[in-house]
């Protein structure tokens, strides 16, 4: 596929872009492929290769990018499968099957390799061959989010919410290397609903190290969602959202104690470096370390 303009498209989609890189993935709403976007030239330059079983591009979750900037892959809950692409040609260099116990994640390790994990078991692979590792966690794993560890070789760093029995999560983080798992730490404990009826799921948006920091630390957004069910009409009420923010030492999974709450849905960005925290409404707010803070520098926020 020769590069094309992107207004050849009628709805462009943005599904993921590379914050380190030049490579983005789009959709043309309600078109069935997927493309690679080129923010430099602003052209699309290659269009991803599918797997055989399909229903809709835009349904795959959670991109992710090595860092070496040739490789991307996401999920696909429909088929509990992980798809991984070349960024220079587009092609499908390997399809890997997942557990579906949820909307899984991926990371890329240096020496070709990508991380996987939908389920109780974390998996290694060469990207376009097979397994390498295999590392299990407890059946309780809810939630997880993977980040290729600073300071260990080959390493990774996965962060998990596990269910617990009084019906809320526990959040913990592995250091992972050769599938092994060499250091664990405990995080905070997010109590369930409170109210019959209601449910209470936690789910991990990104992970990105502070832009500009003279400590290596990560900074993890968490989003909790309460679902409202209305007891006497069966019907659902609009779910409520809360965002925290924690931060990491990625050397050994330890927590940092200062963590930032709010109230609503947000998603964080990097911009130069620099970390902004965005609302619903596109809002900016800037995130420093340490301690772990927050600036308001978006003049439409009245706080």
């Amino acid at each position: 596929m020769r590069a094309t303009p992107l207004d050849s498209m009628r709805s462009p989609v943005l599904l993921a872009a590379n914050p380190f890189g030049k490579m983005a993935i789009v959709n043309d709403a309600g078109a069935p492929d997927l493309h690679l976007y080129d923010r430099k030239t602003s052209q699309l330059a290659a269009r991803l290769s599918l797997p055989a079983r399909w229903r809709k591009p835009s349904d795959y979750r959670h991109f992710a990018f090595s860092d070496d900037g040739l490789h991307a892959a996401a999920y696909y809950p429909s088929d509990k499968s992980f798809a991984i692409w070349s960024v220079e040609t587009g092609a499908l260099v390997n399809q890997i099957q997942g557990d579906g116990k949820f909307i899984g994640r991926t990371t890329f390790l240096p020496g070709n390799q990508v991380v996987v994990c939908d389920g109780p078991w974390v998996n290694t692979h060469q990207v376009g061959g097979g397994s390498v590792a295999r590392t299990k966690l407890a059946p309780e794993l809810a939630s997880v989010i993977l980040y290729s560890a600073s300071g260990v070789n080959g390493g990774i760093i996965a962060v998990g919410a596990f269910k617990m029995e009084q019906r809320g999560h526990q959040i913990r983080s592995f250091i992972m290397q050769d599938g092994k798992i060499i250091n664990t730490a405990d995080g905070p404990y997010r109590a369930g609903a409170v109210q019959r009826g209601h449910k209470k799921t936690v789910k991990f948006q990104e992970i990105y190290p502070i832009p500009g920091s003279t400590r290596r630390i990560l900074i993890l957004s968490e989003e909790e969602c309460t679902e409202k069910e209305d007891a006497g009409y069966h019907s659902l009420e609009e779910d409520e959202y809360d965002t925290h923010l924690l931060a990491i030492d990625p050397s050994n999974g330890r927590f940092f104690p200062e963590e930032i709450y709010l109230a609503g849905r947000y998603c964080l960005e990097m911009e130069g470096r620099e970390m902004h925290l965005l609302d619903e409404r596109g809002f900016r707010r800037r995130i420093h370390p340490f301690p772990l803070r927050m600036e308001v520098i978006d003049w439409r926020i009245s706080e």
